[in-house]
């Protein structure tokens, strides 16, 4: 903020910040001078909205700071990847990778399996008895991190996961750990139970390549589960505006596939500052 202050700019981003601020908070002071120097700030409002209401973050409950809200994407965007069944084949959308380091890229194709872990779970959250290398495991969202899902997996030989979401939608999934070598991405629950229904009849396999798919977001239009809700600690609205920010297509590292979908309210104020 003060490197962009310094550089003279009229208009500054901060796709930052987050938790249940206040407009005392030292980012949210240096936030609200700038803007009393002429400065249009539009900050992130932050992603805690399962927190519920009084979530909206520092620095954008700064007085005179645009503090933006998070708005679905009309569709859904991503690298496919392509599922070949016994009896039907569907390209599917997936979310970011869980570690930006781990592409979920397989040009040749892997057996997909969804196996029940040692406590009989389809959550992957107990490690799996059995021996799974080279393999993709799915397993469904729920009861423990992300980190421990992948960490089950790996153990069992398994090259990388998918997760099912109960819900026909994506999430922007965290798996970094340095125990996690193995990608992990989110799929919706409708292709999670398209892929059970054909291993009901056989063997699955996938590939993950630079193909693209997009398909109609159900939630599109409406404000993103995860963007934090207002008003702030004294009661004064916020956030202000919101913008599309819910599974927006953009760049990526190249190395990492050169474009893939986010989630965040960190997608949604850069959508404003242009603006």
């Amino acid at each position: 903020m003060e490197a962009a202050h310094a550089d003279r700019m009229d208009v500054i981003n901060m796709s930052f910040g987050g938790g249940s601020g206040w407009s005392e908070d030292p980012l949210s002071v240096a936030a609200s001078r700038m803007v009393d120097d002429g400065i249009v700030m539009v900050a992130s409002t932050g992603n805690d909205g399962a927190n519920g209401l009084y979530t909206s973050g520092s620095p954008g409950l700064g007085v005179g700071v645009i503090n933006v809200a998070s708005f679905e994407n009309w569709k859904i965007t991503s690298l496919s990847i392509d599922i070949v069944g016994p009896n039907r084949n569907k390209s599917i959308v997936h979310s970011s990778p869980g570690n930006s380091k781990f592409r979920f890229f397989f040009d040749s194709p892997a057996a997909v399996v969804a196996p029940t872990d040692s406590a009989g779970s389809v959550e992957g959250c107990a490690p799996f008895e059995s021996d799974y290398t080279g393999k993709i495991i799915m397993v469904q969202r729920g009861n423990c991190t992300f980190v421990e899902k992948a960490e089950n997996a790996q153990g069992a030989g398994a090259a990388g996961v998918l997760v099912y979401n109960s819900a026909d939608e994506l999430m922007s999934p965290t798996s970094v750990s340095p125990n996690v070598t193995i990608p992990l991405v989110i799929i919706k629950g409708d292709d999670g139970r398209f892929i059970l229904d054909e291993l009901k009849s056989g063997a699955v396999v996938l590939t993950a390549t630079n193909n693209t798919v997009s398909e109609p977001n159900p939630a599109g239009g409406q404000i993103s589960q995860f963007s934090s809700w207002g008003p702030d600690p004294e009661l004064r609205l916020s956030p202000a505006v919101g913008a599309p920010g819910g599974n927006i297509f953009s760049t990526f590292p190249l190395a990492l596939g050169s474009y893939t979908s986010l989630s965040g309210t960190s997608m949604a104020s850069p959508y404003v500052t242009g603006m």
